[in-house]
């Protein structure tokens, strides 16, 4: 489960293709949330379009309940649904489907620890040894 941060920072490099190569053994997905954010910043960076078109990352929403209540658990402990809401439904679903997140983000990464969820904040070889899924 990846958050807007490392598909921001592989996408400004050009480097989407060596991210695959990282996950190819795991199944990938995103939140609208996160692509939400991601579009905001396709005016200064048109590059990140292309995470748009990813074929080997699945969009998922988080809205059946139990994702909705964490998502509004997750939000009360981050805090501005302006700057946090992707970081909320990734914890979120995450959590309600015992997957990995993986956000840069330090705050969110000790919340979602504190609650259980495996939180890695960078996306390298070493981390993706032991992730049963993103």
């Amino acid at each position: 489960m990846f958050d807007a941060s490392p598909l921001n920072h592989f996408a400004r490099a050009g480097e989407l293709t060596a991210l695959r190569h990282l996950v190819a053994d795991f199944e990938c997905v995103t939140t609208k949330a996160v692509l939400g954010e991601l579009r905001k910043g396709t005016d200064e960076y048109p590059e990140i379009l292309k995470v748009m078109d990813l074929d080997w990352i699945a969009t998922v929403s988080c809205d059946d309940l139990d994702e909705l209540y964490l998502f509004g658990q997750y939000m009360n402990r981050l805090g501005n649904i302006q700057r946090n809401a992707g970081e909320a439904s990734v914890l979120a679903w995450a959590e309600a489907h015992s997957a990995t997140a993986y956000v840069d983000d330090q705050v969110a990464c000790n919340v979602g620890r504190s609650r259980g969820v495996r939180v890695h904040a960078r996306c390298n070889s070493s981390s993706m040894d032991t992730a049963p899924a993103l």
